[in-house]
Parts: structure tokens; sequence; C-alpha cells
């Protein structure tokens, strides 16, 4: 029977929930689903630094805060209390939630667990689509998977904008798809076009019918009939970015979930080389789908500020911002410059007084949290002779700058001070509380392995190290000149230089079409590295806690177009 009125719509979405209360119709989650969420994460990680929303929220909140957090659509408050809620209890905070649901058992679950981790709760039975909310109110905003049951989007996202308070954010994941959980039409035909192929054994439907039932095509279905299921879906993302201003937004899973969610993901097995391999390219098939604009998401982190609170000024938000013009304070010489946002790419200088990329600026950032937890302008550095720092080939924007604040020293490959990081002076081992390597290993002669292991030498145990490289996000590290061992540079008359190399059997090679990047001595580029193997040469030298800075900050100028070859802090793991 269509039901088409809201209410009936309502009751039955209360009879659901009831149910689910009562343990009689949840759907287990398929252990395929863990893949899925590791896969969301990197792209997560890629564009934000952080893999989760929970993780999201405690770095933006801080330590030793006191926060107050509102959850709408919160059922029994998991998200809030099991997610958001211990990480701001390891960092030192104070927590005052509130939560708004239909449901009022649900409700009652939640302000249970909540006493029992001693957490001032409210519950308050609102439906989000008449919601007035208390102005200036909430540091945290949070809609976990659920504003895609609501209709009025525009409304609730204009309330969700006037509680936030002048810094506040609100955060959310959710599924934009088509209205009542339909296909877009591009969707559709990859989804078909794939269905063809699969064994029969994957088209086995575990939602529809108590016995699993053979699916021999993909069912378009509307879930909105007779529910709220994705009723608006289609007009999220155009209200949140209509209301609020846009901080992160990551898009995911053009079409992975209809084939890997509750309905069809029972029948992978990660024990299984075929259905890993299946997996693993509808995985990566999804993300070219979506970074190459061929599809739109059914699934999208979104993180938002306060529109048009007196605060924006402070986050680097300028009136022209809207224009796609950004002001900024550039953090290596503090002067204030306009850039346009899509000009902010990792090489071009951006900032008019110094020059500085979004590169280096990201590079003084990670420094200035790696070592006093927070983000401060170069000028604005403590003067500390006794942090001793060392550069491998820094830019002179900022190398001058940290020898006025540090012990630090600056040094070169091709001139005093020298330093050859494959083979550096013994008498430097653990010395330093700082190294910045920034563009540098792609260009020193292999094996490159021994790079790594020397600056973990030259690391004090509790020292970090800022290092930044071209690398791909696939894929494995691509060695240019894999047999070098006795070589030079041979400069030619009206032709570009050749590399010629003595193999250690004694064959010769002349390699062409060398590719040089800027610094002194002329820096030829070795080799493309790949994340995947970045992070194998630091955890194999036991520099293993590692994090990538990917996240903008636009009162820095720090924006980062692309999505890879990310700026790193790595130290050793405590207790290694």
């Amino acid at each position: 029977m269509k039901i088409d009125d809201d209410e009936q719509r309502l009751q039955t979405e209360l009879a659901i929930y009831d149910r689910l209360l009562k343990g009689r119709t949840a759907q287990a989650v398929p252990g395929v689903w863990d893949k899925v969420e590791a896969h969301v994460g990197d792209e997560m990680e890629r564009v934000c630094g952080v893999r989760t929303l929970y993780q999201y929220v405690a770095r933006h909140v801080g330590q030793g805060k006191r926060v107050s957090i509102l959850g709408i659509g919160s059922g029994s408050c998991g998200n809030e209390l099991d997610g958001i809620a211990p990480l701001l209890l390891k960092q030192g905070c104070q927590i005052e939630l509130t939560c708004i649901d239909i449901d009022s058992e649900l409700l009652k679950q939640g302000q249970e667990a909540a006493e029992k981790m001693g957490i001032p709760f409210c519950g308050r039975e609102l439906d989000a689509n008449t919601m007035e909310l208390e102005p200036d109110r909430y540091d945290v905003v949070v809609a976990y998977t659920v504003l895609h049951h609501f209709v009025n989007l525009d409304y609730i996202a204009a309330e969700i904008n006037k509680c936030l308070r002048k810094d506040g954010i609100f955060v959310t994941v959710d599924i934009p798809t088509r209205n009542g959980y339909l296909m877009w039409d591009e969707t559709c035909e990859i989804v078909n076009t794939l269905w063809k192929l699969l064994p029969p054994r994957f088209k086995i439907d575990h939602t529809r019918y108590e016995v699993p039932t053979y699916a021999d095509t993909y069912e378009n279905i509307n879930y909105s009939v007779g529910s709220f299921e994705c009723i608006n879906s289609e007009a999220i993302i155009p209200a949140l970015r209509s209301r609020m201003t846009e901080l992160h937004f990551v898009p995911a899973l053009a079409f992975a979930r209809r084939f890997l969610d509750t309905k069809f993901g029972p029948n992978y097995s990660l024990d299984n080389t075929l259905d890993c391999s299946i997996l693993d390219f509808i995985l990566k098939l999804d993300s070219y789908c979506i970074s190459s604009g061929l599809l739109k998401p059914e699934t999208f982190f979104g993180a938002y500020a306060k529109k048009g609170a007196s605060g924006d000024q402070s986050r680097g938000i300028s009136p022209a911002y809207s224009q796609g013009l950004l002001s900024f304070r550039c953090n290596i010489c503090g002067d204030v410059s306009t850039a346009r946002l899509d000009h902010l790419s990792r090489e071009s200088e951006s900032c008019a007084n110094c020059g500085s990329t979004v590169r280096r600026r990201s590079v003084i950032d990670a420094l200035s949290q790696e070592l006093f937890g927070q983000s401060l302008a170069l000028p604005d550095f403590p003067t500390r002779s006794d942090i001793r720092g060392l550069g491998l080939s820094d830019w002179d924007g900022y190398a001058i700058g940290l020898a006025r604040k540090f012990n630090y020293t600056n040094t070169y490959f091709h001139q005093e001070p020298r330093l050859d990081i494959t083979s550096p002076n013994l008498g430097l081992e653990g010395r330093f509380d700082f190294i910045i390597c920034s563009e540098v290993f792609e260009h020193i002669a292999p094996p490159v392995s021994a790079g790594f292991q020397n600056l973990r030498r030259l690391l004090k145990p509790s020292g970090v190290l800022i290092f930044t490289v071209p690398y791909g996000r696939d894929g494995e590290t691509i060695e240019q000149f894999p047999d070098l061992w006795d070589y030079q540079i041979v400069q030619q008359e009206n032709a570009p230089p050749v590399l010629r190399n003595t193999k250690k059997d004694g064959a010769v090679q002349v390699y062409k079409d060398l590719v040089f990047h800027d610094g002194g001595g002329m820096a030829l580029q070795m080799r493309c590295f790949s994340r995947a193997s970045l992070l194998r040469e630091f955890r194999r030298v036991g520099l293993s806690k590692i994090k990538f800075y990917g996240a903008p900050k636009l009162e820095l100028g720090i924006y980062w177009l692309e999505g890879w070859s990310l700026p790193m802090s790595v130290r050793v793991e405590s207790g290694e």
C-alpha cells in the first residue's frame, strides 16, 4: 500500500525503529563493509588529514575545552557517546551533550549511557523538520547518516547555522542519492554493466525476503514509498552549501555501496581471492568515477562553519571568498595576501610578499603544530636556542627565519655547509629536535633506503621529521635508474644532457629525457614515490608515527587542490 501522508510515514518509521530496538529486524553489517569504510577513511585522510568524523571533531575542539554538542536524529546517541565523547574525554575536555530524535525510547537509552560516562545530557523528543534551535548555542553539531530521512532540509540547515557558535562546526556523513535512494541514470548504466559480469553467487539479495533470493538484474527501487528513506536526499548538499560555509567535502562511493552494503555485501568473503579481487576493482573504479566527475557520490563527509559570523575573518574566510578570492596571512613572512582559491596549487607562488607556496606554508605549519601544539606564523615562533634543527636544502624564505628562532642549520649537497643524507657525518647522530626534508628524496642516489635510515639516526628519540616528496596514490615507487652504480651527467652541445651509467657488471647504459627540478647543482629526478612505499620505508626504520597534513587552513592560504604529495610529520612511535 502506498502511503503519501507524512504522519503515516512517521508512524511507519517509528514502528521500524521499535522493531530494531527490540532486536527483531536488525540486519547484520557484512564483513566486507570494513573494507569499504577503510576505503572511505583513505579518501577522508587524503582530504582532511583524519580518517573519521569523530577524529575531525576531536581535532577541531582541541585539548582541555568545554564543549557543547548537539546531535540531530541521534537515536540512542551511539555516534556522540561511543565515537566522539571518548576522544574528547581523552583530550581533557568537558562535554555537555544534547540529542534530538523523534523516538523517546532511543533517547532514554542515550541518557542512561551518558549517565554512566558522567556526561551531562539532555534528550529532546523533536522532529528535526520543525525544530527551533537556540541561537549561538553549540560548538559542534552532528548529523550522522540522518539528513536523508528529513524533508525540510533548507530549514534544517538554516537552524543548524543559527545554533552554531562563532567558531562552531557542523559535521555530517550522509547519502546524497537521487530521491528515494534511486540511482542516477549514469550510475544505473555502470551498475547494470557490472552486474552482467558478476558470477551468480554475488547476486544473492539478503534483504528483501526472509530467505536470500537470487536477483538476475539490479532493481532500481524507490525506497521512499511509504517511508522517509532518502525522501529528499537530492537537496542535502545544496541546502548545506546554501546556508553554511563549507570547510571540507569528501565525496565517496559513487556506486560501490550498491554491491557491498547489507543487500549484496554478505556475498563477499575477505578470505576468498576472487572476492577480494572483485572488491578491489569495484572500489578503484568507484574512486575513478568520482575523481573524474563521471558519477555523483552516493556518500559524503562534510564539515561546515557558521555563515555570516564575525568569526569568519578569524578562519581566513574573507567577504570576497564567495567570488573565489581568499585573503590570508602568510605564516612565513606574516604579510596578508589575496589569491584565487583555484590558483593555490602545491608549487605556485601565492604570497605576493615572499613568494611562498602552499607546500612551503604547510611545512612551517606542520613544524609549528609538532613543536608547539598550535599553528603559529614563523615571525610569532618563540625564540628557543635549546631547540636544534636541521634543514636539507631548505628554501631561504623560511630557512633564514628558522635560524633566527632556533639553533638551526640549513645544509646542502653541492655547497657548504654540506650534508649527504646517504652518508652523513656520524657525529650528528641523535642531535636534532627537528629535521625538514622537503623535495629532496626524489633526487638522492639509490638505494633510497639508506637515506631513510640516516634520517632516523640524525633525529633525537623525541625528534620530529617534516617531510615532503612528490608521490602517487597507488602502486609502488618507480626507480628511473634501477641499476645506477658509476654514473655521470653528460652535457651535450645543442642537445639535452644525458645520464651515462656503468652497471656493477660493467655494462654501460645511457639515459635520455632526464627530468630536473629546481635546486643547486642540477637536481635530477631519480624516482617517483608511491604513498604505500613511503609509509613502508619509514616504518622499516622505526619511524612509524606518521601524520599527513592535508587539511585546508584557509587563514594561512593552505588549500590542497591535489589530494596527493601532502606534507608529513614523522616520529618514532613511543616505546619503539
